[in-house]
């Protein structure tokens, strides 16, 4: 019986042992910001966007920032947000260390999603016909998409 414990406390001792441990990684966003939607892709890089906030913590709606590292965080690449103005970056989806979008609701010029196949220095606008509010965008590869608003006043919601 002894042995059998004794097998046991050894097989669970070293599966612990040997389990990952996260360690804490630091982004220097340009302005004061709440990161935000954290998409790694693989075991080196991450996309990841922040949302400025003020000094009593609530998001300003803009001065968003987009960065990425390539070498598991210890490094980090911040790019230029594509659009100005008011409004809410609402999701980021990466493909690699190159291809990402991003989903964006200007409150005064409308639903944006951007495309950058650079690594984030140049963002194009894709011209998605939603209507609502855009809530999130995900690619199967590097033309075969989704992007999901909100629903309308029937509740219908907007998918392309």
């Amino acid at each position: 019986m002894n042995k059998l414990l004794a097998f046991f406390l050894i097989l669970f001792s070293t599966s612990i042992v040997s389990a990952q441990v996260w360690e804490s990684q630091s982004i220097q966003y340009p302005v004061p910001s709440f990161g935000w939607n954290m998409r790694p892709i693989g075991d080196s890089v991450v996309w990841n966007f922040g949302n400025e906030i003020d000094s009593a913590l609530n998001y300003t709606d803009e001065h968003y920032s987009i960065q990425k590292t390539t070498d598991a965080g210890k490094t980090w690449n911040t790019f230029n947000f594509p659009n100005v103005g008011l409004g809410f970056l609402s999701d980021i989806f990466a493909l690699d260390e190159k291809t990402a979008w991003i989903s964006y609701v200007n409150y005064a010029t409308g639903i944006y999603v951007y495309k950058t196949d650079d690594g984030g220095n140049i963002w194009v606008d894709q011209n998605v016909p939603l209507q609502s509010w855009v809530n999130w965008v995900y690619f199967y590869d590097k033309d075969n998409g989704i992007a999901v608003g909100d629903p309308d006043s029937n509740l219908n919601f907007e998918i392309y």
